[in-house]
Order: C-alpha cells, then sequence, then structure tokens
C-alpha cells in the first residue's frame, strides 16, 4: 500500500481501509490524551495538534496523485 497508495489504479478498497486504520488510531490516541490522562490543557493540545496533522499527512499520502517518474507535480518533464 505504501508505494501505491497513491497510484490511481490503487484500489479503493484498500484506500478506503487504510483511511479507517489511520482514523480509528487517531482517535483512539485523542481518545486517551483527551479522557485518560491528567496532563495540563496546553500538554493535550500540543498532542491533539500532532496527532491532526500526522493524520492529515497520511490521508494525503493516500488519497493523493504521486507524479510519474520524471515528470513534476504538474506533469512537466524534469531536467536530470
Amino acid at each position: 500500500m505504501h508505494e501505491g497508495a497513491a497510484d490511481a489504479r490503487a484500489p479503493n478498497v484498500a484506500r478506503s481501509l487504510v483511511t479507517i486504520y489511520c482514523l480509528s488510531v487517531a482517535g483512539l490516541l485523542i481518545t486517551e490524551v483527551a479522557l485518560y490522562t491528567s496532563m495540563p490543557s496546553t500538554t493535550g493540545l500540543f498532542v491533539g495538534a500532532i496527532v491532526t496533522v500526522t493524520t492529515v499527512m497520511q490521508l494525503l499520502q493516500i488519497w493523493t496523485e504521486k507524479p510519474m517518474p520524471g515528470k513534476d507535480c504538474q506533469g512537466r518533464d524534469t531536467v536530470d
């Protein structure tokens, strides 16, 4: 899934399952921080922000297209 997740040929079922996994892990972490710890609220907000940013990065890697080898992100040929 890591190599081909953002490839258009990757099955949407696989993408959906990985998305569900990422969201469930993020939800578990946020729930643990919010409900079961006695850390200061600023620390909890910081941990929540890290979890959110990490989750967004993972979802972008799953659902956005990667450029083809030898092309840049806009489809132009790259110069080596």
